[in-house]
């Protein structure tokens, strides 16, 4: 029965439509053909014997009125009643002509052919005589009349009579064969008939059992299979058989497989997205942590050098009162000027090493934006990931439409089929439920998807922003470096300076004010180096408020991965 497994619906359907078409239009043939048969025997018993039996029966009754005339014309001398007797004898008489030639008219067999014969021949001899005893009894011979009508007309009377009898009992059995036929005809209608429909039923009842087997089975494993989706386990598999089932069923069990294969293949894909965002998450956290401890100890410098520029800033002062009092305070100033050569030689130190600290801050600002960009580019593909499942939400519920639709369609089917069609009124309610189903569970999965896309789109967000931060920490590191530099610049300057500054001592005398005037720009240097030291503080402290936000959205970039891998363990594979 392979091959009603492989037809459509529609067409099972239509089988079993058709055979039960069949089945009426033979039983409709059959009837017509035994009516048939009924109704021509009908008519020639009613116009063959009924008729013929009605005319016989008539003739009789017009001869025993003629008898009875003649009789009462023997036995009367009146002459107005003779006149009367035999005008009804005239009449009668050829009443009695007209039923006898109507029968001779017929469709008449060999045995009625012969007793019209010889009833012609007792007829003729009946005439004869019968003229004569009229002619006797109108002329009042009552007695001879009565005496030739006992000797020539009785007999004839009786002869005739008695071959109509004969004919009359032959029309009712030739009408009793009839009637015998027809019943056999009818038993044998009967039989046939029932036979017939008693085979129809069984065809008809086995072929719609074995159709609704199919159907229920199929309906049953459908509502099995995507029970079991809905409940998100994706590792049963549509039977091969059902696959090559070339039925609607069919191409539901492919379309059904193909959305399976691809939902799952899609649930790999997100579960190695999601590992790969929660690793990318994890080295951006542990970046993050460098750079932070990068830019505290970037701070941590620059504060020393703060720290070192105010004090040279006093020195500064305090050398600019020593030169004035250049005569008397000589050794205090080559004093000041040695401890102003170690300070310069520590903030020089200082420098190089926030100028190094610069360097590991840009390196790992660039790592940073690396990493950034590389996360950016994830959390872009999941957000595409995600949309693909929305497509695929889209298949499953066109899906549930075509299979309301196929509901549809077997109800109306039902419908039109009548009491036989309620077994596939129930199974079009199945097909109605298990829409209902499959809409149910692709409305779950779009708010899944819903939530993941809108938690995908945060991330995104999040991450345009760390990028912007990471862009400006860059910058202002990099402003920072070039700050270094200057300082650096101005620190071996200054470092310059003072060693002019020892070397004319021994000149001190010759050139106090130019050594004043060295001291004031020293001062203004110092100034200036305090200055840019608290812009590289400022800038620091930015840098390590950006680094804190980067490192918070490091945070939720790994709890929508966590999110992520907890909803995609929902589902089984």
């Amino acid at each position: 029965m392979k091959w009603i497994n492989n037809l459509k619906v529609g067409k099972k359907l239509a089988l079993l439509i058709s055979c039960s078409l069949i089945s009426l239009i033979t039983i409709g043939i059959i009837g017509y053909i035994f009516l048939s048969l009924s109704n021509n025997a009908i008519n020639t018993m009613y116009s063959e014997r009924l008729v013929s039996s009605e005319c016989i029966n008539e003739a009789r009754i017009e001869a025993r009125a003629i008898s009875a005339d003649i009789y009462r014309l023997m036995v009367t001398s009146d002459k107005n009643e003779n006149e009367m007797l035999l005008k009804d004898i005239d009449s009668r008489a050829s009443e009695f002509n007209n039923y006898i030639s109507s029968y001779k008219k017929m469709k008449l067999d060999a045995f009625e052919n012969n007793k019209i014969n010889e009833m012609e021949g007792n007829l003729s001899k009946y005439r004869e005589g019968r003229k004569k005893v009229l002619d006797l009894a109108n002329q009042n011979k009552n007695t001879e009349a009565y005496e030739l009508y006992k000797k020539e007309v009785d007999p004839s009377v009786e002869a005739f009579m008695k071959n109509m009898i004969e004919l009359g009992d032959h029309n009712k059995e030739v009408a009793q064969e009839i009637n015998k036929k027809n019943q056999a005809n009818f038993v044998f209608a009967l039989r046939i008939f029932i036979g017939i429909v008693s085979l129809a039923a069984i065809i008809i009842i086995l072929l719609g059992l074995i159709i609704t087997k199919r159907i229920t089975k199929r309906l049953n494993d459908f509502v099995v299979f995507i029970g079991e989706l809905s409940k998100g386990n994706f590792s049963n598999k549509i039977p091969e058989v059902n696959l090559q089932d070339k039925s609607e069923f069919g191409l539901v069990s492919n379309a059904l497989d193909l959305m399976t294969k691809n939902i799952v293949d899609l649930i790999k894909q997100l579960t190695h997205t999601s590992e790969q965002l929660l690793l990318s998450s994890e080295e951006l956290s542990a970046s993050t942590e460098q750079s932070a401890d990068a830019s505290n100890l970037v701070a941590d410098s620059v504060t020393d050098v703060a720290q070192g520029a105010d004090k040279q800033s006093v020195l500064s002062t305090t050398t600019s009162e020593s030169v004035e009092k250049m005569s008397n305070e000589i050794y205090n100033v080559s004093q000041n000027t040695n401890l102003v050569s170690e300070l310069t030689d520590k903030a020089k130190g200082s420098v190089n090493e926030g100028e190094k600290a610069i360097d590991r801050s840009i390196e790992q600002m660039r790592i940073i934006e690396q990493k950034t960009d590389d996360t950016s580019n994830i959390i872009c593909d999941l957000e595409n990931k995600s949309k693909k499942i929305g497509q695929i939400i889209e298949v499953i519920e066109s899906i549930s439409s075509q299979t309301n639709l196929l509901a549809l369609n077997a109800a109306i089917e039902a419908s039109r089929a009548g009491e036989a069609g309620r077994g596939f009124s129930v199974v079009a309610d199945e097909i109605r439920k298990l829409a209902e189903q499959s809409q149910s569970s692709t409305e779950e999965i779009t708010t899944i998807i819903s939530d993941v896309q809108s938690k995908t789109k945060s991330a995104v967000m999040f991450m345009n922003e760390s990028k912007k931060e990471v862009d400006v920490g860059t910058d202002v590191v990099n402003i920072a470096g070039q700050s270094f530099s200057e300082i650096l610049k101005m620190v071996r300057e200054i470092s310059n300076q003072v060693y002019n500054v020892s070397n004319s001592i021994n000149a001190i005398t010759n050139e106090a004010k130019a050594a004043v005037s060295s001291i004031n720009d020293i001062k203004n240097i110092s100034t200036q180096v305090a200055d840019e030291t608290q812009t590289i503080s400022a800038a620091a402290e930015q840098q390590s408020a950006s680094i804190h936000e980067i490192a918070e959205s490091s945070k939720l970039l790994a709890k929508i991965s966590e999110d992520l891998s907890s909803v995609i363990r929902k589902f089984e594979i």
